[in-house]
């Protein structure tokens, strides 16, 4: 399946699946820079409410990542996980 990913989704979520440090994420709204941030974030914080408030602290468009990262949090963690402020 991978062969048949664009090559800028591969690129962007690669150094994720490897668990790569990235020093920055882009915070735009564009769908592929917030599917890498809400990734790495939901996938490296140690519970939902870290995810959430690490990723919206990042800036730009927060409502968009922080929806995105909550998303994938609740995933991992289970709805109840999330705060309900």
């Amino acid at each position: 399946m991978r062969s048949e990913a664009p090559a800028e989704l591969v690129t962007a979520l690669e150094p994720i699946a490897h668990g790569s440090e990235l020093e920055s994420l882009p915070t735009s709204g564009y769908v592929l820079h917030t599917l890498q941030t809400a990734l790495y974030d939901g996938l490296r914080a140690a519970d939902g409410e870290e995810a959430i408030v690490r990723s919206v602290n990042r800036g730009g468009d927060t409502d968009t990542i922080g929806a995105v990262t909550e998303a994938i949090a609740g995933a991992r963690f289970g709805a109840t996980a999330l705060p309900d402020r």
